[in-house]
């Protein structure tokens, strides 16, 4: 079968991805080598899942390459997380230091959505 991507590894960024490509009109496939995809995220922040956090900032990453992470951080930011996420359906919360958790504070919540999201697509 034929795929337009391949997305190695079904982890969150994985599955995110697959999210926006398909979004995108992609046909996308997610190649994973646990028995299910998105299993690492019900680890997360203690079982909460720490989506984000609101103090991102360029400088404190450190990189050889000092723009690497000014480039990365600026394409898909802070908003747009909070975006994405609420787009699905999954209500977030801000708590201590500024960490973002899903409002039910249950990584479970984190990866039915994501499921659901791929599913749906």
């Amino acid at each position: 079968m034929y795929h337009e991507i391949i997305i190695l590894g079904g982890g969150a960024s994985g599955i995110v991805a697959s999210i926006i490509s398909k979004d995108m009109g992609s046909d996308v496939a997610i190649l994973e080598s646990n028995d299910r995809i998105g299993k690492k995220i019900l680890t997360t922040g203690n079982g909460r899942c720490n989506i984000t956090n609101e103090n991102i900032s360029n400088c404190k990453y450190y990189s050889n390459n000092n723009n690497f992470y000014k480039f990365i951080l600026s394409q898909f930011t802070l908003e747009d997380t909070k975006n994405f996420f609420n787009s699905l359906g999954l209500p977030l919360i801000t708590l201590n230091e500024g960490k973002i958790y899903p409002m039910s504070l249950q990584a479970s919540s984190v990866l039915d959505i994501l499921r659901l999201a791929i599913e749906d697509r």
